[in-house]
């Protein structure tokens, strides 16, 4: 035999031991990026002389770590763009995650509100961080729908 069928055998046999891949210190290092940028603890101000565009920068950075921790959980595979045939979402729970991004964008302007008014005292950066999360949400529940039973939705043959 020769090793590039080795090579072969040994790619097909680890194809079929399904593994989940590792999300854990992901998302902790992510929670705890995005939790800093509601805390000034000093960060560096970096070479743009702003340490909240500092604050920023870390919690978005957080926000990839916790997207592609929440991409391996849900559909149990390494990646960042999920395929259309895995989309498994009954129509039914669509309105349902609608109003939770809704309610989400009304809670992040109460907060954004309060904060300006000087009742809750947070960094700048740490709203726009979950505006962006909510309205990425909002816009992920659009496409599910568009896809599950909305014009993108496929029949069986094109897949």
């Amino acid at each position: 035999m020769s090793s590039q069928t080795l090579w072969i055998e040994a790619e097909s046999f680890s194809a079929s031991v399904v593994e989940r891949p590792e999300w854990r210190w992901q998302l902790g290092v992510g929670i705890i990026a995005i939790a800093q940028s509601a805390f000034d603890l000093g960060q560096p101000v970096g070479p743009w002389n702003d340490a909240s565009f500092t604050r920023g920068c870390i919690g978005i950075f957080g926000l990839c770590l916790i997207y592609v921790a929440g991409f391996r959980i849900r559909f149990g595979t390494k990646g960042v763009i999920p395929r259309i045939s895995s989309y498994k979402c009954p129509p039914t729970d669509i309105p349902r995650l609608l109003a939770r991004d809704t309610l989400g964008l009304a809670l992040i302007f109460t907060f954004l509100h309060w904060s300006n008014e000087k009742y809750l005292q947070v960094p700048e950066p740490f709203f726009l961080i979950l505006l962006l999360v909510t309205i990425l949400a909002a816009l992920h529940t659009l496409y599910v729908w568009l896809v599950v039973s909305g014009i993108l939705e496929g029949s069986e043959e094109e897949e």
